[in-house]
């Protein structure tokens, strides 16, 4: 896998656009408000992306995830199926990795049972 910096232009083709750009939520900021700011934000990105690439699944990881989701399935103009989410899953791999480096150094002597 390649990862580059670059433009809305060299979306296209891409199987899936992971999308994790947004404000980050200020001290005493309400989960409204910081809604209000990033659905301004996807507003502006999601009319580019689907231009760029119509075909392409649309993964978000920016919170509040589901109605990020969601908005950006209905400005894209898209079905369910071309938009996924994940939120809690992301952040128990998250934790997973940063507990497994620091108990033995590498995720693979670690197992993780989620229910």
């Amino acid at each position: 896998m390649k990862i580059t910096a670059g433009d809305y232009s060299n979306l296209s083709g891409a199987k899936v656009v992971v999308i994790t750009a947004g404000v980050s939520q200020k001290p005493g900021e309400t989960r409204l408000d910081l809604l209000a700011k990033n659905a301004s934000v996807f507003r502006s990105i999601i009319p580019q992306v689907v231009k760029y690439n119509p075909n392409g699944i649309i993964l978000i990881t920016t919170n509040p995830v589901d109605i990020l989701t969601y908005i950006s399935l209905k400005e894209a103009n898209l079905p369910p199926a071309k938009g996924f989410r994940i939120g809690g899953l992301f952040w128990i791999l998250h934790d997973f990795v940063i507990c497994s480096d620091s108990i033995t150094g590498s995720i693979h002597e670690v197992c993780m049972h989620i229910s």
